[in-house]
């Protein structure tokens, strides 16, 4: 074959590699992340800030949807309470733990102390979140640490843009109103119903309430039924109770301490 037409012949079938050279390798690709079996997502970087001396630090996230259970300590698994962490977190005190308000109910705040040989956070630190699910479940997260201004309070809600409605549910206002009772009741939010009907419903709940005999894990609201609404109740705290009436997608929340 003519020197001519074999370097014609080259150029057109190895446009890559010499004619007679070894083939380039494709480049590696990664491989996609495999999903949580929760299927739970940051959807935004969680916020960090701290005050002070650097030795503590305030987190919240906001999550795709509410963790499963979600009356006292928010928990996916029954019998496993969720938590935020990061690296070099002290104990975690799960007597109070992490935190929601039902008025934005895909969102979570913890306020985690450092351990005593971890350096403290300074301003603009990078640094990973975890909500930690189970013993072999995390959802995590990286960010940037805020130092807060003094006299600036935190408004994370707002800067995690949370919405008032879980995907599929209506929407929660906030309601204020107290329904007295051996225990008063305070009502804090109402979803699909009115913050006028939740206080009808709690005002016949705080009656009922009381931590007498094996009641105080849920104050013995054991799905007692009020105008059609079925209502429960968690310990969410020490001596500090979460209660939920639910009727299909409509929920109106409290809480009572002592």
């Amino acid at each position: 074959m003519p020197t001519v037409r074999l370097a014609a012949l080259c150029a057109a079938v190895l446009t890559l590699a010499g004619c007679g050279a070894e083939p380039r390798a494709r480049a590696a690709q990664t491989p996609a992340p495999t999903p949580l079996p929760s299927g739970l997502q940051f959807v935004v970087p969680p916020i960090v800030t701290f005050r002070d001396d650097g030795t503590s630090v305030a987190i919240a996230v906001r999550l795709n949807r509410p963790l499963r259970h979600d009356l006292g300590h928010p928990a996916q698994y029954k019998g496993q309470d969720a938590y935020l962490d990061v690296p070099g977190a002290g104990e975690h005190d799960f007597l109070v733990g992490m935190q929601r308000d039902t008025v934005f109910p895909t969102c979570y705040s913890e306020s985690v102390s450092l351990a005593d040989a971890t350096p403290p956070v300074v301003d603009g630190q990078a640094i990973e979140v975890s909500l930690v699910l189970s013993e072999t479940e995390r959802v995590t997260g990286a960010t940037t640490v805020r130092k807060l201004a003094d006299g600036v309070e935190p408004r994370p809600a707002l800067a995690l843009g949370c919405p008032h409605r879980a995907p599929g549910q209506p929407a929660v206002r906030r309601c204020h109103g107290e329904a007295p009772g051996g225990y008063s009741i305070s009502v804090m939010s109402a979803r699909g119903t009115t913050c006028r009907r939740g206080l009808q419903i709690m005002r016949r709940v705080a009656p009922e309430a009381t931590t007498a005999g094996d009641c105080y894990e849920d104050l013995c609201l054991r799905g007692n039924v009020h105008l059609h609404y079925r209502c429960t109740a968690a310990l969410a705290g020490e001596a500090f109770w979460d209660i939920a009436c639910r009727r299909g997608k409509a929920e109106i929340r409290g809480y009572t301490a002592d």
